[in-house]
């Protein structure tokens, strides 16, 4: 049996501001986002076009290196979490000329390291939650939107269709948390959804892990076989800020899961 034991690469890709690099405080539009922080760049009249992607490009250069990789290995870890958006991939629509860019570097890194990838679409165009992590927390219009939920499913195609041969990526994880904004959940609509999505995907690839997101509690979720999924993980966020301790967490989520039937 295989533990995956790891850590996020978070505010690499897409920056949350409650992460140190990020906590700039708020903008006359609202908290940072990731694409209120474009945004502003865009506004700031002594930053053109070509000023602002070299300073997005001398970000993401340096904030994860290929060191970050080794301290991981050698902490006895075997896995990253990969964060992105569509804005990562796409311009918004189609995919950028070098789309594929860094999550390709990342995946070499980690199979130069004997680390594995696990690829999480942290933020899909129109946003699953309306939480900032998300890129946005403008709207909350991915399930009710047809044209967003078309692009989430093309852009996985994309995704499985360039890695469905590649055994460092250890899974493909579909949505991060997705819910309704503030602390209510998708329900059918996401599960249905979720679903189309395991289908394209398998479409293009029939090998790799499927993680879909309950978001917290195995009560969210629905059973695999109402679906007739094979190969999915379901992936609780567990943010353990009760006075017990993480294994009576764990005792407390399998439980319910076997309760479940999952």
């Amino acid at each position: 049996i295989l533990k995956l034991v790891g850590v996020n690469l978070g505010n690499w890709l897409v920056q949350e501001f409650w992460m140190a690099v990020s906590a700039i405080g708020n903008f006359d539009t609202g908290i940072y986002t990731q694409t209120r922080g474009l945004a502003a760049m865009k506004a700031n009249p002594n930053l053109n076009d070509n000023d602002i992607e070299n300073l997005e490009k001398l970000y993401i250069d340096s904030y994860i290196t290929e060191d970050d990789f080794k301290i991981i290995s050698s902490l006895g870890l075997n896995c990253v979490r990969v964060n992105f958006t569509y804005l990562t991939l796409t311009d918004g629509d189609k995919l950028k000329k070098d789309a594929f860019e860094k999550l390709d570097w990342v995946v070499d890194q980690c199979a130069k390291n004997g680390l594995y990838a696990i690829l999480d679409l942290h933020g899909a165009r129109g946003s699953q939650n309306m939480d900032i992590h998300s890129g946005s927390d403008a709207d909350f219009d991915l399930f009710p939107n047809a044209e967003n939920r078309a692009h989430t499913i093309w852009l996985w195609r994309e995704i499985a269709k360039r890695y469905r041969s590649n055994t460092t990526v250890a899974a493909y994880d579909l949505l991060n948390e997705p819910r309704r904004a503030p602390y209510k959940f998708s329900g059918k609509a996401q599960f249905d959804f979720y679903d189309e999505l395991y289908r394209a995907v398998r479409e293009e690839d029939k090998n790799h892990l499927i993680m879909m997101e309950c978001f917290t509690f195995p009560t969210h979720g629905v059973s695999p076989k109402k679906y007739g999924w094979l190969n999915v993980a379901y992936s609780y966020h567990i943010y353990n800020l009760a006075p017990v301790t993480q294994k009576m967490c764990l005792y407390f989520y399998r439980a319910l899961t076997n309760l479940k039937g999952y």
